[in-house]
């Protein structure tokens, strides 16, 4: 009986994965669907195999996103000191009496 019942139910997900792909398949919602895995899965292809560069080309713009953003910190950084230098230097309580 159990092996019956085990047969049933894979049958039976079976067919409802079978109608969901070809549900998708018919639909511009699947076709999108569609076309972005495949989109994605030659993107990640050439990458991995760096095809016309994409690889070096994507890592020098990291590496460029990555210099700006170390700029970005560093100027934020520097203007908070000036700014509670400027707030120390003007506070009655450090001055030397």
């Amino acid at each position: 009986m159990h092996n019956a019942t085990s047969a049933g139910v894979g049958m039976a997900g079976g067919a409802i994965g079978t109608a969901i792909a070809a549900g998708f398949s018919i639909t511009p919602v699947g076709w999108t669907i569609g076309a972005g895995l495949l989109a994605t899965w030659g993107f990640n292809l050439a990458y991995n195999y760096n095809f016309l560069g994409v690889q070096d080309g994507l890592d020098y713009v990291g590496q460029k996103l990555d210099d700006v953003g170390n700029w970005v910190v560093d100027s934020v950084e520097g203007a908070g000191q000036a700014i509670s230098k400027g707030i120390d230097a003007i506070n009655p309580m450090n001055w030397a009496w």
